[in-house]
């Protein structure tokens, strides 16, 4: 009996930190085709941002997607404050592909619409993703 209510418990405490684990969807608009994939990549500091070397990625498949968007959900992303980049890897090359100075294919930045030719900063793109809430961000690509 002793064994049943510890496997009761158990369960029980690993049902509530299933509910209260946090969720993060990615709206990706602006998509030109539906060929290769989504890479993204976390950053969690303005200096972190400025080694060009993501803390952690998550990827997600484009063949889904329509009219140019497409939405990716994450529910293995910890809790924490976050920017995030993206890249449209059209041909499944692992990165971005480059020009002569320019990237050959499309990238996007959380919640911001990159104009410029330079690099946005940390703090125009970042949001909080709190324990147990759903977050929804939205990365318009830009193709140059």
């Amino acid at each position: 009996m002793t064994c049943f209510v510890a496997l009761v418990a158990s369960c029980l405490v690993l049902a509530k930190a299933d509910a209260s684990a946090q969720q993060l969807t990615v709206h990706v608009e602006g998509l030109r085709n539906a060929d290769g994939s989504i890479h993204v990549g976390f950053y969690d500091s303005e200096e972190q941002w400025k080694t060009e070397k993501s803390n952690f990625q998550r990827h997600g498949s484009k063949a889904a997607q329509q009219n140019g968007r497409i939405s990716l959900t994450f529910n293995d992303v910890p809790a924490g404050h976050y920017a995030l980049a993206i890249v449209d890897d059209e041909n499944d090359s692992g990165g971005i592909d480059w020009g002569i100075l320019l990237p050959k294919e499309g990238f996007g930045f959380s919640n911001y619409y990159h104009k410029g030719l330079f690099r946005p900063d940390f703090d125009d793109f970042d949001f909080d993703l709190p324990a147990g809430e759903h977050v929804e961000v939205t990365v318009r690509v830009r193709y140059l």
